[in-house]
């Protein structure tokens, strides 16, 4: 599940919540409906955790206030006995596992930290708007998986794709892609059109430009150079296809390493969706949204 991190201020100081992008009761199935949520780097203290209930289609688009009208966190009524561990720490690689089920206009809850015994599941009413989960704590500190990836985590390891410019190297919030695929941060790309805009990578010439957004909102165009425009979302977790990663040599043509990025929905693989069974839908559980087109994109 792709992780969205909002901040905000207090008198300590800022803060961070993270909130997935899956409408739970789509992600979820009667095959899969455990959601794994990692941690990498341990805890003090387990971060409070809980449920958004919004209707907004794309949560980057949402502002902290909205998400927290929405939020309920999780709780056990008087008469439930909570877990002990949810008063106690993490350590590196520990995992609380929320089993979920949907029917009609009811979900019902509980949770386990590793292989523990499950807690009480807990019930409550859920009507139309999207169910989104929401953990009190920053995106460094936590992966979000369904159960059907987290052998494949147990196997291989966290995979967290960052965008970086392939220019000055350092990682990019927002990224330009060159006609050619290749990628430069806004910075450079501002410098870049000033010169004879020639590609640094290949040194291809007479380039037009794409602008993909990370999670961030579209800066203003340039007036003389045709643009186009997409959420680029590098997603948590292997290509949807095939599982591959980018250590898997033997998925790369010619020794490039390069994305495809699916048009609207700006979803990455590293497959080329036409070499699938490709039906016009995005492979994301967590998107399915009907694809145009396809453009790939030089990693870097």
């Amino acid at each position: 599940m792709d992780v969205i991190e909002f901040s905000y201020m207090e008198d300590g100081g800022p803060q961070f919540v993270c909130v997935g992008d899956a409408n739970l009761p789509n992600w979820l199935d009667d095959k899969t409906n455990t959601i794994y949520i990692i941690f990498p780097r341990g805890a003090d203290k387990v971060p409070p955790f809980g449920l958004i209930s919004i209707y907004a289609d794309d949560i980057r688009n949402t502002s902290i206030n909205k998400i927290e009208e929405s939020y309920a966190r999780l709780c056990f009524p008087n008469t439930v006995q909570p877990p002990d561990w949810l008063s106690g720490s993490i350590k590196p690689g520990d995992f609380i596992k929320m089993e979920l089920m949907f029917r009609k206009s009811e979900m019902s809850c509980r949770i386990a930290l590793n292989h523990s015994e499950w807690s009480p599941r807990l019930v409550t009413a859920i009507g139309t708007a999207k169910i989104r989960l929401l953990i009190e704590t920053a995106k460094k500190n936590i992966l979000i998986l369904r159960d059907d990836l987290y052998c494949d985590y147990v196997l291989n390891g966290a995979y967290r794709h960052q965008v970086s410019c392939a220019v000055c190297f350092e990682d990019a919030a927002e990224v330009v892609t060159l006609q050619c695929g290749h990628l430069m941060c806004c910075n450079c790309q501002k410098k870049w059109r000033k010169s004879d805009e020639e590609c640094h990578i290949c040194k291809a010439k007479g380039l037009l430009y794409f602008q993909f957004f990370v999670c961030t909102k579209a800066s203003p165009y340039h007036p003389k150079i045709v643009t186009m425009q997409i959420k680029a979302r590098y997603r948590d977790g292997p290509c949807p296809f095939d599982y591959c990663r980018p250590s898997d040599q033997e998925k790369k043509q010619d020794n490039s390493q390069f994305y495809y990025i699916m048009v609207p929905c700006g979803c990455t693989t590293r497959c080329d969706p036409h070499s699938w069974s490709f039906n016009g839908i995005c492979p994301f559980d967590a998107c399915g949204m009907k694809v145009t087109n396809v453009w790939k994109v030089f990693e870097t």
